[in-house]
Parts: C-alpha cells; structure tokens; sequence
C-alpha cells in the first residue's frame, strides 16, 4: 500500500541552464538534454573500460512540484544517476521547505560534472521523502545518452576538410 503524499511531480527536465524571470517567475529551460556527446582522448578512454571517469560541464535538473494540501512541506529529493544496468553512478539530494500558502513549487538542482562508466543509455532517478516519516519514492526517469568519440579521431576529421 502506497503513502498518501502531499507534494506530487508535474515535470522533470534536465537542461543545460535556466533562468527565472524577475518580472513574472516564468522559467526558461535553455538547452533540454537528451544526449551528451563527450569528446575524450584515446588515453582516457582506455580509464574508462576500467573505472569511471569525471566530465567537467554544467547542468541541471528543473523539476515542478504541485501541492494537494494547504499544509507546509518539508521534503528531501534525491536524484539519482544510474547507468543502463540501474547501477548507481552518483547522486545529488536537497532539502526543500514549501509554505502552507503555496500551491506549486519549483525546484532547480545544478550539477559541475558528470561520470561516466561507458557510453550508453542513463538516466536520472528523482526520488521524494516528504518528512518526517515517509520514505524514498521515485517519481520521474529522465533519460540521458551518453556518446564518446575520441578526441584524435575528431580533430583528424576537421585536418582532412
């Protein structure tokens, strides 16, 4: 039997940048990601096959959330990063605290890197905890492909145009 929660997802997106209009709290989402391609060196590439390897970019995840009750809420996200095997990759979490007179709320998580295992199929886990006493429900999937070229193979194709 599932928890009766107060704080139900409208939408998750996973983008580049966003930005919040002062005048009227509109968000823009700049650049939604679908798929990453990264371009890394035949050298890193073998560390790859045998560990994970660190993506310095940035992005972030903009989720909108909708109350269905006047009460104030306390709640903890986490999102979870797993590659195509639901192996854990990394996560990210934050605590978020809504007033009884809002009716929706929107949450913006920024990440500096990524990491990757291999190239493949991911995706992010986004899990709610609504405190004190419930538990960790995932919410949303939001997929992400991750390509790799190697880097010399790249710069030899821009020398030979």
């Amino acid at each position: 039997m599932s928890e009766k929660r107060n704080l139900q997802l409208v939408w998750s997106v996973l983008c580049k940048e966003s930005m919040i209009n002062a005048d009227d709290n509109n968000v823009s989402l700049l650049g939604i990601l679908e798929e990453v391609t990264l371009f890394i060196s035949a050298q890193q590439l073998q560390g790859i096959v045998s560990q994970t390897y660190s993506v310095p970019f940035l992005y972030e995840i903009v989720s909108l959330w909708q109350k269905t009750d006047a009460v104030t809420i306390n709640a903890e996200i986490v999102y979870r990063f797993l590659d195509g095997q639901n192996n854990e990759v990394f996560s990210g979490s934050q605590h978020i605290e809504i007033p009884k007179t809002a009716k929706r709320f929107r949450s913006r998580i920024k990440f500096t890197g990524i990491v990757v295992k291999h190239p493949g199929d991911y995706h992010f886990d986004v899990q709610i905890k609504e405190l004190p006493t419930s538990s960790l429900q995932s919410v949303a999937t939001i997929p992400l492909e991750l390509k790799i070229i190697k880097e010399a193979a790249h710069q030899q194709k821009h020398i030979a145009n």
